[in-house]
């Protein structure tokens, strides 16, 4: 990893480092077509035809034209598919998370409300942290080294709402679901976080994907505004949330959200699947015309009409925004596979074949568009301080005023650590991990050693394992 002391301290995920194997296996690169249930390969002509036609057969009016951005996408690409989606009268951009058609808990109009605004830095001065729905272990390997550094060091008290993990620090269980967390605000954890010196809540993405969310953030953000003094001040905020999803922070920075709950009750005729690998079938309509835009043959592909072969993040230089809401920019360290193509460019190619021609034709005005949207998008390596520091109270608190609390326990919203998105579910590595991980036996090994050609080996018999112990 490139070297930064605010973010990682030279570290990097073993996970994120051993997956890359991913990178090469079931690629997408060729465009394909379905045709008689079986994927044909296709010129990019073909396919730019192809969707062009159904617009014009199906003819979708406004939201009926659905985009759903995946957890990969980075903000180039997203900004060209909200400006596309605009164009074509659609204000129905999704993510692809549970209720992720649904207006946002939090909102994404004030940044403060969606981002970790104390920094991955802050951890190591906080002095009393509240998790609620979350496993920093397992959603954010590099900010669960920074409180255990804290928590070995000082005397960090820890109290999580949420399922339990295995941890690497000491926590005290606090509850489990949204009732439990407005006793916790309310009780004795609730006292000591308002009179903390550098008190810090983090709120996981989980929250916001859960059918409680709205009276979470409520009750989280009423908390917050009650006790501002410490919580809000011109060196601290202590409200954080933890996007696990590459491409989440900047999808909210540039406003990416269904607005309007009636947009939800919209059945689509066209969808468009930006990388979105976690969508299942049962969230597609049976007659909707489906988009998959990626780079690798996953869930999402499998769903498709229309396959559009992208780059993957090692292949193109494009934006991406923490958790912080730090911009940062990759850089392309590899070519592109096959006929695969920058995804803005693909989503430009479209919106020409559409007669919705994108006002870019090239990367530097897409960032001057970029930087129209939010000016922050332009500013690399920083996080740039948000012109409203406080938290919006009328959308995290007053918006969710009232709201019904269904009582259901907070659920991991990670099922298995080696597999979380379309790269590390292609990696062999990753899928011996998790077979030993499941059989609980680190010597599980489903491949044999000979990379890059590896032969499947089921592993040695018992009697070979006994007569070798």
């Amino acid at each position: 990893p490139r070297l930064n002391d605010d973010i990682n301290e030279e570290w990097i995920n073993d996970k994120s480092r051993f997956a890359a194997d991913g990178l090469s296996n079931q690629r997408l690169t060729t465009p394909l077509v379905r045709r008689d249930d079986q994927f044909q390969p296709a010129t990019w002509e073909q396919v730019l035809v192809e969707i062009s036609e159904k617009h014009k057969e199906l003819q979708p009016k406004g939201d009926e034209f659905k985009f759903v951005a995946g957890h990969l996408a980075d903000t180039e690409a997203l900004v060209a598919a909200k400006d596309l989606a605009n164009q074509l009268g659609s204000e129905n951009l999704a993510l692809d998370q549970p209720q992720g058609s649904s207006p946002i808990a939090h909102g994404v109009d004030v940044r403060s409300n969606y981002a970790f605004n104390s920094k991955i830095t802050g951890v190591e001065e906080a002095d009393y942290i509240l998790l609620v729905g979350t496993n920093p272990r397992w959603e954010a390997a590099l900010l669960n080294a920074r409180i255990r550094k804290q928590w070995l060091r000082s005397d960090l008290e820890i109290g999580l709402v949420g399922e339990d993990f295995e941890s690497t620090f000491e926590y005290e269980k606090l509850g489990s679901n949204a009732n439990d967390l407005k006793s916790v605000l309310s009780g004795e954890f609730g006292k000591k976080l308002s009179q903390a010196e550098r008190p810090m809540i983090i709120v996981g993405s989980g929250a916001v994907e859960h059918e409680d969310a709205k009276s979470i953030y409520e009750t989280v953000g009423n908390f917050v505004e009650k006790n501002k003094a410490n919580f809000q001040t011109e060196e601290w905020n202590g409200y954080n949330v933890l996007q696990r999803a590459a491409s989440r922070t900047g999808a909210y920075e540039i406003g990416w959200s269904v607005h309007n709950p009636e947009t939800a009750k919209v059945t689509p005729k066209m969808m468009w699947l930006l990388g979105a690998d976690e969508i299942t079938a049962e969230d597609i309509p049976k007659d909707a015309f489906v988009i998959y835009q990626g780079h690798h043959g996953d869930r999402g592909a499998q769903l498709a009409d229309v396959v559009l072969p992208g780059a993957a993040y090692t292949e193109k230089s494009s934006t991406y925004v923490n958790t912080e809401g730090r911009v940062q920019m990759s850089r392309a360290a590899t070519s592109i596979y096959g006929a695969a193509r920058d995804d803005w460019k693909i989503l430009r190619a479209v919106s020409e074949a559409l007669g919705q021609p994108l006002p870019y034709d090239d990367v530097e005005m897409l960032r001057d568009r970029m930087e129209e949207i939010s000016p922050a998008l332009r500013r690399y390596d920083i996080v740039e301080p948000a012109s409203l520091p406080q938290l919006s109270k009328v959308q995290l608190a007053d918006a969710n005023k009232g709201s019904q609390v269904g009582g259901t326990a907070f659920k991991p919203v990670i099922e298995n650590f080696f597999f979380t998105d379309s790269i590390s579910r292609s990696s062999p590595t990753m899928a011996r991990c998790s077979a030993a991980k499941a059989q609980k036996n680190p010597k599980t090994n489903f491949m044999a050693p000979g990379y890059p050609d590896p032969q499947v080996n089921y592993g040695p018999t018992e009697g070979q394992l006994t007569a070798s112990a």
